[in-house]
């Protein structure tokens, strides 16, 4: 590294660290999107955290109220197993040792209390 530069090599190495991170995340997003959205389903972003070892996963319904309706009728339920399911798929680990965090929310609400913007909405 020459004056808190990093090298080619250094840039190379993060890259690769960080495809490995990201393997196969946006193919379990596009396959529950497309399962899940006749149940109202809209966005989905699930992420790999190293620190806890943990995916952590959010599910955006169309409307707020599809979110207590979900619950009720276990599509929530589904929609966890089904994030399990297709981490295990694409090879992030068998589902029984994988930790999932997911939370759900919805796109009115990203649009009314952060402008659309679903990256203000995840910080």
């Amino acid at each position: 590294m020459k004056k808190g530069i990093p090298s080619e090599e250094e840039f190379r190495r993060a890259s690769a660290s960080m495809r490995e991170l990201d393997r196969g995340l946006s193919e379990v997003r596009s396959r529950l999107l497309d399962r899940f959205q006749h149940a109202g389903l809209h966005e989905m972003f699930v992420f790999f955290s190293p620190v806890t070892e943990t995916f952590v996963a959010h599910a955006f319904y169309r409307h707020s109220q599809q979110i207590v309706e979900s619950a009720r009728t276990g599509v929530s339920d589904g929609i966890r197993a089904a994030v399990l399911e297709e981490l295990e798929r694409v090879g992030r680990g068998q589902r029984s040792e994988l930790k999932l965090e997911i939370d759900f929310d919805s796109h009115g609400n990203v649009e009314a209390n952060f402008g659309g913007d679903y990256f203000l909405r995840l910080r």
